[in-house]
């Protein structure tokens, strides 16, 4: 890791990137782009590799292994990897990774995991089961993620993106609908039900800890 790399790319899970930051400390990598979902604040990454060198980014790619063969997707329509860094945009974008920068990818991050983890629950229990969720169950998802824009905004964060925001003023009524449907249609379920368990029961507790008390509904869909 002592080599002058232009850049490294973190891709663990949240849960374990404590153990490599001594060695990204060390490394004489320029840039260090941290590639994963979580709800934590990103001041330990950056402290951690120095803010001269901190990048983050979250890849619009979906990948699932079947047999033991990896095949992955790059998305290129409605959803883009995104970056902090607009140097590092125009690179992946060159390379046939779309990329796009936000100023503020600690907003990002965290509306990212308050949407997404209701929906990757739901879509895995739906494919477990092979059938959609029930009523209450989708309210109960719906209520999770209100619940999760919620704590979002209660610690200072903008919901962002644009869809993110317009989901956001959706009633719960409304996105208890939504769950109810996207839980049956094929596409969905397996597109989400690819995430492994441990990152949306991850997510949920980075999120209890961060409002301790104040997350009955993400706790009540902990897998």
């Amino acid at each position: 890791m002592s080599r002058p790399y232009d850049l490294v790319l973190v891709t663990v899970l949240a849960s374990e990137v404590d153990t490599l930051l001594p060695t990204l400390a060390r490394s004489g990598a320029a840039s260090v782009m941290f590639m994963f979902n979580t709800f934590q604040s990103l001041d330990r990454l950056r402290d951690g590799v120095g803010a001269h060198r901190f990048a983050f980014g979250f890849p619009a790619i979906v990948a699932s292994v079947a047999d033991g063969t990896l095949s992955f997707s790059i998305l290129r329509r409605r959803m883009s990897t995104t970056v902090t860094d607009p140097f590092w945009a125009e690179i992946f974008s060159n390379a046939g990774i779309p990329a796009t920068v936000h100023p503020d990818i600690q907003s990002w991050l965290r509306s990212h995991a308050a949407v997404i983890v209701p929906l990757v629950i739901a879509g895995s229990t739906a494919d477990l089961r092979g059938g959609g969720l029930s009523k209450r169950e989708s309210l109960r998802m719906a209520g999770a993620m209100n619940e999760g824009i919620r704590l979002v905004r209660h610690l200072g964060n903008a919901v962002t993106p644009a869809p993110m925001t317009v989901l956001s003023r959706v009633p719960r009524r409304l996105l208890a609908a939504m769950f109810w449907m996207l839980t049956r249609l094929d596409v969905f379920v397996r597109t989400v039900a690819v995430a492994p368990a441990e990152e949306p029961r991850t997510l949920i507790d980075e999120m209890s800890s961060a409002w301790p008390g104040h997350t009955p509904a993400l706790l009540a869909i902990r897998p």
